[in-house]
């Protein structure tokens, strides 16, 4: 037993201090986080995407929502002076509710054709420049890994590279309208 336990412990003597060289040999992890509602907010870039999109959208939707609400006081009306009409009243008031629904089905239509098209080409490309500053940053000032701040339970405020990646969101914008 004495010699199994004297093995036991050269084999640990020889083996600890190598993994204790290793460890500090290795450089620490170096982790940060980015806040994306923050670079969303505070990034022209993202701001100047987002707002073209929602202006278009927002037409769109006023006037659905307007075609909406005299949809439903035609209806309403119909409904109530239904047994005073004659049929030939009946037949062009219900073609004219029938009108206006498909009108409003076809701007339904048109708003999602817009919030897609708008995607891939406003909003992708976006989150694409947004990538790529996060990289640019992590590669620059050597982070072994960046998350998204949503993920995180807790972080101290050195961890956050959002004014880096803001800093080079804008470095990036310069380069491209330089070419």
């Amino acid at each position: 037993m004495k010699i199994s336990n004297l093995l036991y412990g050269a084999l640990f003597m020889v083996l600890f201090p190598h993994s204790i060289l290793r460890a500090q040999q290795e450089p620490p992890l170096k982790i940060g986080y980015v806040d994306l509602d923050r670079i969303m907010l505070e990034s022209r870039a993202v701001r100047s995407a987002v707002s073209a999109v929602e202006g278009d959208i927002k037409k769109e939707q006023d006037s659905m929502s307007e075609k909406m609400t005299r949809y439903k006081i035609l209806s309403e009306t119909y409904d109530q002076q239904k047994t005073i009409l004659t049929k030939e009243q009946l037949k062009t008031r219900r073609q004219e509710l029938d009108d206006l629904k498909i009108s409003i089905e076809d701007q339904k239509d048109k708003v999602s054709r817009m919030i897609r098209r708008s995607e891939r080409e406003l909003v992708e490309p976006t989150i694409e420049l947004v990538d790529r500053a996060i990289r640019l940053v992590g590669k620059k000032d050597g982070y072994d890994l960046i998350l998204r701040s949503d993920t995180v339970l807790f972080a101290s405020d050195r961890c956050d590279v959002t004014t880096g990646v803001l800093q080079m969101i804008e470095e990036i914008q310069k380069e491209e309208k330089a070419k």
